[in-house]
């Protein structure tokens, strides 16, 4: 997205702001639905990008690997691709496979990336002029996909998370396959996975998931910023999701408010859930999901925890953090580092000193 030089005005911006600072409820409420909704949406493209690259990766890598190793008789110890040349090959083929496929899982997951952050641009524009009962103007969305996310771009992280990984460990399931001597079936069940054990290609197709969960999160967030800032918007509250699965990143900052343009932007960390919903700094109005259900907007992830088990509280904190903070030791916020990583024991046995 670019900015809107000569669509906007200073004045303009001030006065949606103020009518929207007046229907703050409504506006708000209405992204609240919202991104429950994108949730789903979100899982269906983790589904979509998972199918594909069971086509484009899994299915044609079995297909070589099996063909390739059903004409090939060594096993043993001295076994290696440096040692068999016709070994090398068939390992090169399956790197290419790998390579070939997941660069289009990754442009799908681009392409939904743009498709997720023009949605959004659209969605805050209908609301607003919904809220405001006049259409208001909005610059397309952009090139978010290329923009970093988690300190690198897209298809550095499909490189680092999915290429990488999986090629490196086909060439050790494949060699230590037929080191042991193994069966062409058997080592085509370490990569594919079976019934009782998970395989190569299992924990591939998680991190297909955590790519398309993260990479739609960045979009989300950065494609909100901007709208906000072209709406004169000046601050934004970090909402992260109020169950067991957050992280203690994402539970810390829930529910603060920041300028728009400053501030831990979502996403914090890989599978990051968490959204940037606008702030007319007052106190929230109307309701927010949880998993038990429609809670008061103003509740944050502190307070929720506090209502939940002390089992819950393990679960989500760990039992020795968990203590520290129901003892009001320490909160949700003093469990971060300056890097905003969680403390460690050893820290929090410090800090418990102090």
């Amino acid at each position: 997205m670019t900015g809107i030089p000569g669509q906007l005005s200073a004045a303009n911006r001030a006065d949606i702001r103020a009518k929207l600072r007046q229907s703050a409820g409504e506006f708000l409420q209405r992204f609240y639905r919202h991104d429950v909704l994108v949730a789903r949406a979100v899982r269906g493209i983790q589904i979509e990008a998972a199918q594909r690259f069971r086509m484009e990766v899994a299915e044609p890598l079995i297909r070589a690997i099996a063909g390739g190793l059903a004409g090939f008789d060594p096993r043993g110890q001295d076994v290696t691709p440096a040692n068999f040349p016709e070994l090398a090959q068939i390992i090169r083929e399956a790197e290419a496979i790998i390579e070939q496929g997941v660069a289009s899982v990754r442009l799908l997951t681009e392409q939904r990336m743009r498709d997720i952050g023009q949605g959004e641009v659209d969605f805050v524009a209908e609301n607003a002029a919904k809220t405001l009962g006049e259409p208001v103007p909005t610059t397309p969305a952009g090139q978010e996909v290329r923009r970093p996310w988690l300190g690198d771009d897209t298809e550095r992280w499909f490189r680092k998370m999915l290429v990488q990984p999986t090629g490196d460990a086909v060439r050790q399931r494949i060699t230590q396959g037929m080191q042991q001597g193994q069966t062409v079936d058997q080592i085509v069940g370490s990569i594919r996975g079976t019934r009782t054990q998970a395989g190569v290609l299992d924990a591939s197709t998680q991190a297909v998931g955590t790519l398309v969960r993260t990479a739609a999160t960045s979009a989300s967030a950065q494609a909100r910023g901007e709208t906000f800032q072209e709406l004169g918007v000046t601050h934004w509250r970090f909402l992260a999701t109020l169950d067991s699965k957050t992280t203690v990143q994402c539970a810390a900052n829930d529910g603060k408010s920041f300028l728009v343009g400053e501030g831990p932007m979502p996403p914090l960390h890989p599978n990051c859930r968490s959204v940037a919903v606008p702030d007319f700094r007052g106190k929230p109005i109307g309701t927010r999901a949880s998993i038990d259900g429609q809670v008061p907007a103003a509740t944050d992830y502190e307070s929720w925890l506090a209502t939940q088990s002390i089992s819950e509280q393990n679960t989500v904190l760990g039992k020795t953090k968990a203590e520290a903070w129901r003892a009001g030791k320490i909160t949700l916020k003093q469990m971060l580092g300056r890097d905003l990583q969680p403390l460690t024991l050893a820290e929090l046995r410090r800090l418990d000193r102090i």
